[in-house]
């Protein structure tokens, strides 16, 4: 009988290299075996009933990874919603007042179909579902097009400007960055 420590540590490096081809970041690859051996230590009773443990390793391997990657993209999403909405916060004190009049060409430069969802969403305050309703699509390629259009105009911002952070990642200050006043 094979015990959750001894497979895990007799197949490790063989999903390590596995996730390795999968994952940029050597964290990543660490955490997700990590969250293998957790998985395997919860289900020791179906180790034991297997003859081939490999197979059933590299099916959590690949579910750990997923759900890894999933948990990445949706912190990542959030924190564009966050930066555009605290960069439109900022330009709306009087410090940073002249970024709104930058703010618009970056938005402008989106392609038209990003443009018109970060337009209607976060600038006017429209709601996603009256959106879809209004053009005739679906809701996700709605929402699909939001998410998109804060990523393209994230990259356009910090292509553009200097953003300065405080301590907990909150957008304090924009100046303009190495391509000058030109840029927008």
């Amino acid at each position: 009988m094979q015990t959750p420590d001894t497979v895990y540590r007799e197949f490790r490096g063989k999903l390590q290299s596995y996730l390795a081809r999968r994952l940029a970041n050597a964290d990543d690859v660490e955490d997700v075996l990590q969250d293998v051996f957790v998985r395997v230590i919860k289900h020791e009773k179906t180790l034991e009933t297997l003859q081939e443990p490999l197979a059933w390793l590299y099916t959590l391997t690949n579910s750990s990874m997923i759900d890894h990657l999933r948990k990445q993209h949706k912190n990542h999403v959030g924190s564009a919603k966050e930066d555009i909405e605290n960069i439109a916060a900022l330009s709306k004190e009087e410090p940073g007042k002249e970024f709104s009049a930058c703010l618009l060409p970056l938005v402008e430069n989106l392609p038209a179909k990003y443009q018109d969802a970060i337009r209607y969403v976060d600038m006017e305050g429209g709601k996603q579902t009256e959106l879809a309703a209004n053009n005739g699509l679906s809701v996700s390629t709605i929402k699909s097009r939001v998410q998109r259009g804060r990523h393209m105009l994230k990259d356009a911002i910090l292509g553009c400007c200097l953003v300065e952070r405080d301590g907990l990642q909150n957008v304090i200050a924009l100046s303009h960055g190495e391509n000058g006043q030109d840029c927008c």
